[in-house]
């Protein structure tokens, strides 16, 4: 794409979803990979309860504090490709309104954690810091996103992840065992990595004297900012629980059955950084087109074409992967468990889920972007409230088998209700599509047990589903299988 030069003399871009796809994705392996190293250290270096009790406080407090967020960076990203040129405004207004949400359950949040909960004040105090700077970095690496400068926000997470690396890493040789010293040096790397996106933000987005309603009827007063928002806000009320439901169960069981699982799904999130990526570079373009229904439903389509090659080699790839690192990474407490499934086990078991989210990333961001937000906070307060019921239902009487279960029902039912609600249903299974979706959501439910059963099963079963999925869509191409709309 041809790169034109504004009148403050910095080179515009528009958001591509290929290219702020591979930035995001690339950043997030490299951010993923260093943040492994660092948990590897962490189990080596503190107990497994201590290392349980740090993990449950960093997701009660995101619990908490996330809805600080108010929805606002999100409509950053899907409005601030129309106006870049006002993105510096834009981040600043968030903040002060994000200030100002923080405040009461700061006050209120705190105390209560300290109080119901046995850990030092001193542990508590730095994860509810830490969760505060993660929700103040979201404005400046959206706005970042949004003003086609994907690889600046990549840097300002490659930047925070490798400070705090390189941090546990110095304590791990000077045999630092006190969770305390390992949340500090979180703590630093936190605030490193928002100082570096603020920094880029203000070296690639000069400030403009174009007013800020410019990027749109949400911005024209803060009562409209914040009408526009709330729908994201409600929905990051809730959004945190999805995927920390079954930890808060598993707490009721016991804090190394937390741990256990936390360490499986630490390897699972590390491939959720592609649906998470996918869903981010898609959103600017999403709202660039949703008053025009044709182009949208056509970026939909062309965003799945990359999602049918990487959840085969998804699955494949990253079951060899895991299979032959977590087992030399971690303890043998975490890859030799009493407790039932292994923390091997649980990322296998957990592809299943990676894959329905995966499949469900454009889906995702257009209930975002549509012309009705609200949609969307329907959708995340359902699968919220479907997933606690299967959670309760299962964990107590299962523990991490009945975990593990939850998680892949609530990623298939994320799945299954965006496609729903987006009111795309008919489209996207018509004609070729369905038998995309068959072999798809196949090769979801029956890889990790093929995989169970025999490693080589597992392998020929995911190539041999891509290999339909390639003949399929080349049909497709050479119209010889028709696509009725």
């Amino acid at each position: 794409m041809r790169r034109g030069v504004s009148q403050h003399g910095f080179a515009a871009r528009k958001p591509i979803l290929i290219r702020d796809t591979t930035w995001l994705t690339s950043s997030e392996i490299i951010s993923v990979l260093l943040a492994l190293i660092g948990q590897v250290i962490l189990t080596r270096a503190v107990i497994q309860s201590d290392y349980g009790l740090w993990i449950l406080l960093m997701d009660i407090f995101t619990a908490i504090f996330l809805i600080v967020d108010a929805g606002l960076p999100t409509i950053i990203s899907r409005d601030g490709a129309n106006r870049p040129n006002v993105l510096r405004k834009a981040v600043k207004k968030v903040w002060k309104l994000q200030i100002i949400v923080a405040i009461p359950f700061v006050i209120i949040g705190l105390p209560c954690v300290i109080l119901l909960n046995n850990a030092p004040t001193e542990l508590i105090i730095l994860a509810a810091f830490i969760c505060l700077v993660h929700i103040a970095s979201y404005a400046p690496r959206t706005a970042l996103r949004a003003a086609g400068q994907a690889r600046f926000e990549a840097i300002s997470k490659v930047v925070e992840r490798l400070l705090i690396t390189i941090g546990y890493g110095i304590l791990f040789i000077s045999e630092s065992s006190s969770i305390l010293n390992y949340a500090l040096v979180f703590t630093l790397g936190s605030l490193a990595g928002l100082l570096t996106s603020i920094f880029l933000l203000y070296k690639s987005i000069p400030q403009s004297n174009e007013r800020i309603d410019e990027l749109g009827k949400s911005w024209v007063s803060t009562k409209s900012l914040l009408v526009s928002a709330l729908p994201f806000a409600v929905t990051l009320g809730v959004l945190p629980y999805i995927t920390r439901i079954e930890k808060f169960f598993l707490a009721g069981i016991s804090l190394e059955s937390v741990a256990i699982f936390h360490v499986g799904q630490l390897a699972w999130m590390a491939g959720m950084i592609v649906p998470i990526s996918i869903s981010s570079a898609l959103l600017p373009i999403l709202g660039e087109n949703r008053s025009n229904p044709e182009r949208f439903r056509k970026e939909l389509d062309k965003a799945i074409i990359p999602i049918k090659i990487l959840l085969v080699a998804g699955f494949i790839l990253g079951s060899i992967f895991v299979t032959l690192i977590l087992p030399v990474a971690f303890p043998e407490e975490y890859t030799n468990s009493t407790n039932g499934l292994t923390s091997l086990e649980v990322f296998i078991y957990l592809l299943s889920g990676w894959g329905f989210s995966l499949l469900a990333a454009p889906w995702n961001s257009a209930l975002k972007a549509g012309e009705n937000p609200w949609m969307y906070t329907l959708f995340i307060t359902l699968v919220v409230i479907l997933a606690t019921l299967v959670a309760w239902a299962f964990i107590p009487s299962y523990g991490l088998s009945g975990a593990v279960l939850s998680a892949n029902i609530t990623c298939f039912l994320m799945l299954s209700m965006g496609i729903l609600l987006s009111g795309d249903s008919k489209r996207a299974l018509s004609g070729s599509r369905k038998y995309d979706w068959i072999l798809m959501i196949s090769l979801c439910v029956f890889y990790p047990i093929a995989w169970d059963i025999n490693k080589s099963l597992a392998i020929t079963l995911g190539l041999m589903i891509g290999l339909k999925i390639w003949i399929i869509h080349k049909l497709v191409n050479n119209n010889s299988l028709g696509e009725s709309e």
